[in-house]
């Protein structure tokens, strides 16, 4: 699963949760999602918490929209899209990156630096390293749809 500890870190999260009404634990298998979506005052003693974890069992962390990651790896969603890239049937393509949070600005600059494109869903204001932003999913589907039948000039 990729957790040395894994039973005692994921049981640290789960006793951690269960005092903290409307945190939700994600098992992601090689990481272990701390959402706090529903409770955004939680952003502090969650931080905090994800933080002595992950000294105590040597993980990293990486932040996102109201969600705290804990991981065995330092890698990234970059490092994957990199690697996915050099692999058939991708190697030669161009990647298209889509995401909506800081845990996608990472293969956002894969993308980018692979000549491909970056797109951020969402309207929160914040800095990005996506070349375009679309408010909706709805629009992404709608620019999705048209790129699909465009020349690659006309995509962007």
């Amino acid at each position: 699963d990729g957790f040395e500890d894994g039973a005692a870190i994921r049981a640290a999260a789960a006793t951690f949760a269960a005092q903290h009404p409307g945190l939700r634990v994600e098992d992601k298998g090689a990481a272990l999602a701390l959402h706090y979506r529903a409770a955004p005052a939680l952003e502090e003693v969650v931080g905090r918490f994800a933080a002595a974890l992950a000294s105590s069992f040597r993980l990293h962390l990486q932040a996102g929209k109201c969600v705290v990651e804990l991981k065995a790896s330092p890698r990234t969603k970059g490092d994957a899209l990199r690697r996915m890239m050099l692999a058939a049937p991708f190697a030669g393509r161009v990647p298209v990156m889509v995401g909506d949070d800081l845990t996608d600005e990472h293969a956002f600059e894969a993308a980018r630096a692979l000549g491909g494109l970056a797109v951020r869903v969402g309207t929160a204001d914040r800095p990005s390293l996506a070349t375009i932003r679309i408010d909706t999913p709805a629009e992404l589907r709608r620019r999705l749809a048209g790129w699909a039948g465009a020349n690659e000039k006309d995509v962007a």
